[in-house]
């Protein structure tokens, strides 16, 4: 309740100063000069509201100071009931009741939630560690800008009380001496709760007292001087154009309609919208039980902002005002619905974090007629205000009764689907000895096929370079850079990988009649029933979309396959990891105030999206939201790699084995400390960052770009994962188990980051590092060469030919029938496609949905643009 409570009244006002704050950090660059910018805008925008309060205030000061000699007599005279009915009767026939009296607290009733608000944001706001303002050394900090022998004097919270007391002089003049107090020992209160506080904060009460002072003295002695001067002129004016009558009176029923509309399309509608587009992403795994959780906070957040305060205004304001208001809030509620339902639309992959992997950019073209759109939408909604005004609260219930029940139908299939999660969990349900799961043998043959998922082919020379040890540890291997995949997303790239051939989305596509589920359900078994059926004792661990599941493999396709051992390893050990607790909470937090500030994002003009959107802080100050939710989702993966010594089991036997493995710490960029890589509460790369960025300079020229915190983030977790592949190939060597073990290291696809100029092979073409998948293979007594380089034109496709080369006879997919090489890579030029339909949802027939996406032909070589062909096929 306490969090719902926040959430309604004091996270909306917060949610206003940190927009405010991030704005004019952008344009002024400095924490304490955008601090002071804040308390000046702020109180610009709530300056109406207590322009009202304080006319209510003297109105209640006015009728007290009118019924004081009766009231005064008649508390004199009578006592108990008597006392009370002669009140009564009083105060009815003055038409006033007691409870009036608190028009006169108004003003102070305002300034608790404000001062909560500011509390709390400022006093957490991470951007004022360290940072200076005049002669303050540390805005984080109490000021302590007067020493006293041994003993630090905070400053400016008394000069703040200084202010405060002036400004009270000159508001109380002519008050009755109770109020004057209650003032001076207010001023007094926030002298005791701010004294210790930071130096951020008590600036911006400094200023805000500043404000109130200058507030005070131009409406308390300029404002009734000009009065003076221009009431006659008004006077005349009236008296020249008489005010016009509107027979409306103001409609305080369609007011709320209209914010109730933008409420429930912000806190229900499309929260639930991202959350039904796949549920199980928004499980952090062992903490919560459902991720409609989320949709709390967001609808609590956007009432709070849009009926409750905003409802404060409006009965604050006068009949004029209030009128101008039901139709500002009818009009937005237009646009909102417009934006969200026809525009921003095919931004790409969006994270549990409500991130997107490219930044929304929007062509002149559609900006334009999304402008234009949205004036005439304007023009509609302003003409059934004036010209239809009945119809409005009928279409103002229709909207409200469409967003309910859509929003209903969202959270009943999240619901179902997370009922699916559960049931696939319970059924991959292990006897709980996950510490040896690998099992590898010291005298047979040892077979290990690792799927680091979007690892990025054209890293790997500069790690190698940067990391000199790692050509050590990877003794044996040999690099395949001129690899394709068939695809930039794991639905399209990875059948082939653990299938071969037969599972390119072109094959996979010519098999029309079975369904895409069965497909690459088959596809992740061939390896596995392969090499069982040869005698093999197999382990598959994490395979992508087992079952036809994306967040949680269902291991049962396994089930009728001798000797195999399957796992679901993601997730299993981050809980162990010291840096869990953190992430977990800024995530959990990161989330509940992103999904609102997302619904904004949805809701506003697409000219202004990229801007609000802001690189993924949705314009918020507090960057470690997005930290939380990446080193979350990058321990989930990263702590398997770490496990993987305590995970392997050497057997003394001459057992054969065989391990498929997917990996998805190569997938979620996230921030790591320099030069070590390493994972950090709070990162600080500005001592390292330069000279890192040299290291991909070569004869003057930038070979890859790094300027990006994104392109920085996945070579950041490419360095990582081999760092920790480096422990576990040392620890195979020590074990004697590497010389006969075959390793295949592969990624499914690369990512289009913009990195490798030799890799924008043209306008018409896409980005090939994001087709550029790494392929390094060590086979059997290998270890001693160094690693090698070899440009022999390769697929990912090739995996399982490589890993049963030489050791089954005639390989054979054992559900097709057909033999398993890789002749149909030297036939003709092979074929991928960019479709970014890459949910599972999008993806539920017998082919493959690549509308979106254009197919290319390759061969020879991924290098050359001129072996590279757009191909007319849908």
């Amino acid at each position: 309740m306490s969090s719902i409570l926040y959430y309604l009244i004091i996270y909306p006002i917060e949610f206003i100063v940190d927009l405010v704050f991030t704005l004019m950090h952008m344009l002024l660059g400095n924490p304490g000069l955008s601090i002071v910018a804040v308390s000046v805008v702020i109180n610009f925008l709530i300056l109406p509201m207590y322009k009202r309060s304080d006319a209510l205030q003297e109105k209640e000061r006015d009728n007290q100071a009118r019924m004081a000699h009766w009231t005064g007599h008649i508390r004199k005279t009578f006592r108990g009931d008597e006392r009370f009915m002669m009140l009564s009767e009083y105060y009815r026939q003055n038409n006033y009741r007691p409870i009036y009296a608190l028009k006169g607290s108004i003003s102070l009733l305002l300034q608790i939630p404000f001062f909560i608000a500011a509390y709390h944001y400022l006093s957490n706001l991470t951007l004022l560690t360290g940072a200076s303002f005049l002669n303050i050394t540390d805005l984080s900090r109490p000021d302590a800008l007067l020493k006293l022998g041994g003993i630090s004097v905070n400053i400016l919270p008394i000069l703040m009380t200084l202010i405060n007391f002036i400004s009270g002089a000159i508001y109380t003049k002519g008050f009755p001496l109770k109020d004057k107090i209650q003032l001076y020992a207010m001023a007094l209160v926030f002298l005791v709760l701010l004294y210790g506080s930071p130096a951020g904060l008590v600036l911006y009460w400094t200023c805000n007292n500043i404000f109130s002072l200058l507030k005070n003295i131009y409406f308390k002695i300029l404002h009734p001087f000009l009065l003076r001067i221009l009431s006659r002129r008004e006077k005349k004016e009236k008296a020249k154009h008489p005010a016009k009558t509107n027979p409306l009176p103001s409609s305080p029923a369609l007011f709320f309609g209209s914010c109730a509309v933008i409420t429930l399309l912000t806190g229900i509608l499309i929260p639930s919208s991202v959350v039904v587009s796949s549920p199980s992403e928004f499980l952090p795994g062992y903490a919560y039980e459902t991720p409609l959780r989320f949709l709390v906070s967001s609808v609590a957040i956007a009432a709070g902002l849009f009926i409750v305060w905003n409802g404060v205004l409006y009965f604050l304001k006068d009949e004029k005002h209030r009128k101008k208001s039901e139709r500002l809030m009818w009009v937005i509620s237009g646009i909102s619905l417009t934006d969200y339902l026809f525009f921003g639309k095919g931004l790409g992959n969006l994270s549990p974090m409500l991130n997107f992997d490219f930044l929304p950019y929007f062509t002149p073209k559609e900006q334009l007629i999304n402008i234009g759109v949205l004036l005439l939408v304007v023009l509609v909604f302003l003409f059934f205000w004036f010209r239809l005004r009945k119809a409005v609260p009928v279409i103002m219930a229709a909207l409200v009764i469409t967003i309910v029940s859509l929003s209903g139908i969202n959270i009943s299939r999240t619901q179902s689907q997370l009922a699916d999660v559960k049931r696939v969990k319970s059924m991959n349900k292990d006897d709980g000895q996950t510490d040896s799961v690998i099992h590898l043998s010291k005298n047979g043959k040892n077979v290990v096929v690792l799927m680091l998922d979007r690892a990025i082919s054209g890293y790997l020379p500069y790690i190698m370079d940067e990391k000199p040890e790692l050509k050590e540890a990877f003794s044996g291997f040999t690099y395949y850079p001129n690899t394709m995949s068939y695809g930039m997303h794991t639905i399209f790239a990875s059948p082939c990988l653990f299938g071969g051939y037969e599972y390119t989305p072109v094959a996979m596509n010519s098999r029309s009649s079975e369904t895409l589920n069965k497909k690459v359900n088959e596809a992740l078994r061939v390896m596995p029933k392969l090499f069982s059926d040869t005698g093999y004792n197999v382990t598959v661990c994490d395979p992508p979309y087992a079952g036809y599941q994306e967040a949680s493999p269902d291991l049962s396709i396994y089930s009728d396959i001798p000797r195999v051992r399957a796992y679901n390893l993601k997730g299993k050990y981050s809980d162990e990891d010291s840096h869990t607790v953190l992430s977990e909470s800024l995530l959990e937090k990161g989330k509940k105030q992103n999904f609102f500030r997302y619904s904004i994002f949805k809701i506003l003009p697409v000219s202004l999206q990229p801007a609000f959107y802001d690189g993924s802080y949705y314009l918020s100050s507090d960057t470690s939201q997005s930290d939380g939710s990446r080193i979350s989702d990058f321990l989930k993966s990263y702590s398997v790699l770490c496990r993987l010594q305590k995970l392997t089991k050497i057997d003394d036997g001459d057992q054969n084995t065989f391990l498929m493995m997917d990996n998805e710490t190569t997938h979620e960029p996230c921030p790591l400390q320099l030069p070590d890589y390493e994972l950090k509460a709070h990162v600080d790369n500005s001592p390292y960052i330069d000279s890192w960025k040299n290291s991909f300079v070569r004869d003057g020229k930038t070979n890859v770009h790094m300027d990006t915190t994104t392109q920085q983030g996945h070579y950041f977790i490419n360095m990582a994962s081999y760092l920790q592949l480096e422990n576990w190939l040392n620890y195979l060597k020590k074990e004697g188990v590497y010389d006969n073990t075959r390793i295949i290291i592969v990624s499914d696809h690369g990512f289009t980051l913009g990195q490798f100029d030799s890799m924008l092979i043209g306008n018409e073409f896409p980005d090939a590092e994001g087709y550029n998948p790494v392929l390094m293979v060590k086979d059997f007594n290998a270890g001693d060469s160094p690693v090698k380089t070899s440009n022999t034109f390769m697929t990912n496709a090739d995996v399982p030919t490589l890993a049963v080369k030489d050791l089954i006879q005639d390989p054979v997919n054992p559900f097709t029938k057909q033999v398993l090489n890789n002749a149909e890579k030297n036939k003709e030029p092979q074929m991928l496609n960019t479709s970014e339909h890459f949910y599972l949802k999008q993806q539920m027939g017998t082919i493959f949905n690549t509308s979106d996406g254009k197919w290319y032909s390759v061969h020879d070589n991924i290098f050359d643009r001129d072996d590279w062909k757009l191909i007319d096929k849908k």
